[in-house]
């Protein structure tokens, strides 16, 4: 018999400084749109080199896009981005693709009348390690002040001037050191969520992996491949971690304990 245990991001302690993705959108609309701006619907759709032709088959594969819905936005910061619907054009999605990295989001958009004080914007973001960089990219469909559709891309070093052990305590970091002896960069390592006072870890760099430090033993259990349904799942003992993904609360753990 299982009993779910909720615990999820929130209650674990992100790395300082991830930008947020609803309050960088913000930020960049108070500022003038300082990351720079495309109008979408325009005549002048840009072309696609053989390099995005090459990253849009690869997006394609994923079979989750209405048929022929996707449209080449453009690039900035060498970040390339399409425009896209699902289920019928029900959903908008954005697909981002830096370097050999591709990924997408696709959300219910906001309805015109919609009265609350802050609707989330369409988004999707990516992070990519360059040498002592650590860049995160993210692009957000917004309406301007006309109503118009309009495409904000952004990045952000995440490196720099930021010391990554100082957020974790020395248990932790311990911990983390372990992982790090498997050749895992230590600086793209955050924790999840906890079990009791066992940290469940995520490392978000060139490939997403969950970890955990089996604290009878010390020996390091990892998760590296996703189920069909994006579901990150690794067993300690009676205990199984389930970490997913989501576009609004980033990664989400759950403790399922299976009882005898």
């Amino acid at each position: 018999m299982s009993e779910p245990t909720g615990t999820d991001a929130t209650s674990g302690r992100r790395r300082p400084g991830i930008p947020i993705l609803a309050l960088s959108t913000l930020v960049a609309l108070l500022i003038g749109f300082g990351g720079g701006w495309v109008l979408l619907g325009r005549s002048d759709a840009p072309a696609m080199n053989a390099a995005q032709a090459s990253a849009l088959a690869e997006i394609e594969k994923t079979g989750r896009f209405d048929p022929g819905s996707i449209v080449y936005l453009g690039e900035k910061y060498d970040a390339s981005v399409w425009r896209a619907t699902s289920e019928d054009g029900a959903k908008t999605c954005l697909a981002i693709s830096v370097a050999d990295q591709n990924r997408f989001e696709c959300m219910t958009p906001p309805e015109p009348d919609d009265e609350t004080p802050f609707a989330q914007p369409i988004g999707v973001s990516i992070d990519r390690a360059e040498g002592e960089h650590h860049w995160s990219y993210w692009a957000t469909l917004i309406d301007d002040i006309a109503g118009r559709e309009t495409l904000l891309v952004q990045r952000h070093d995440m490196s720099a001037g930021m010391d990554w052990t100082s957020q974790f305590t020395d248990e932790e970091q311990a911990q983390i050191e372990k992982i790090a002896a498997q050749g895992v960069d230590p600086r793209y390592i955050q924790i999840v969520g906890y079990d009791g006072e066992v940290p469940v870890f995520i490392s978000q760099a060139m490939k997403t992996c969950v970890y955990v430090v089996d604290p009878e033993g010390d020996a390091v259990i990892e998760s590296c491949e996703p189920t069909d349904e994006g579901v990150f799942l690794l067993s300690r003992g009676s205990t199984v971690y389930e970490v997913r993904e989501t576009p609004s609360r980033g990664p989400v753990l759950t403790v399922v304990r299976n009882g005898g």
